[in-house]
């Protein structure tokens, strides 16, 4: 499994506020449930990150997304 950044995180145009935008590949998924799993798996991990307020999975976007709030 690969992550990257990217967005304005990665350009160094990020404003406190922003967000984060990471891509994650490698991962072999061949339906949505699959991805679901896979990106709740991702989201329980960052759980242990003091500087994640929060996250889910959003499966109903066109690209399935896990939605971040940091401090």
């Amino acid at each position: 499994m690969k992550t990257k950044i990217f967005g304005s995180c990665a350009t160094g145009l990020a404003l406190t506020s922003s967000d984060v935008d990471i891509s994650v590949s490698g991962i072999e998924a061949y339906d949505k449930f699959q991805i679901g799993e896979n990106l709740s798996t991702i989201s329980q991990s960052l759980k242990q990150f003091k500087w994640v307020v929060e996250n889910k999975p959003i499966l109903t976007a066109s690209v399935p997304i896990l939605k971040i709030v940091k401090y």
